[in-house]
């Protein structure tokens, strides 16, 4: 869930963008639309899908929480795309890992317990595990 103030700034920043296609940002529509937009992502991310639906996906109707998430979704590529914007989704899932490693673990937590997501750490699949998968499904089949 999106937290309420954060909420608010989207709504708000949509209406000042596209006032007639944005709700009021009322108390129980900023509360509503905080429960809707359950994704956890960057402030700005946010930001930028607000600018992305104003600006390229604006249509004849009012804006709704599923507009601002599929928006996001293509702020998240955008962001993907340059070096700045990735590391930037990386330190931000990093710190919401470890906000959930804290939770799960309890007093047993170790900051720092969280694995690398070091891509270089990981070996890449090779012909033999494949054939592997193969063989077990193909007996999964038998069955």
């Amino acid at each position: 869930m999106v937290d309420a103030n954060l909420a608010k700034k989207i709504l708000h920043l949509g209406k000042n963008l596209a006032p007639d296609r944005f709700p009021v940002p009322s108390p129980e529509v900023k509360d509503d639309w905080a429960i809707a937009l359950n994704r956890e992502l960057p402030d700005a991310v946010w930001r930028d899908a607000v600018l992305v639906w104003a600006t390229e996906l604006v249509g004849d109707r009012m804006c709704t929480p599923r507009d601002i998430l599929n928006a996001a979704r293509i702020a998240v590529q955008r962001w993907e795309s340059t070096p700045a914007g990735k590391a930037e989704l990386e330190r931000f899932r990093a710190v919401r890992l470890e906000e959930k490693y804290r939770r799960m673990l309890g007093p047993a937590y170790r900051p720092g317990a969280v694995p690398p997501r070091d891509l270089a750490e990981i070996e890449p699949p090779n012909d033999r595990d494949f054939e592997e998968l193969k063989r077990r499904l193909a007996e999964a089949r038998k069955r």
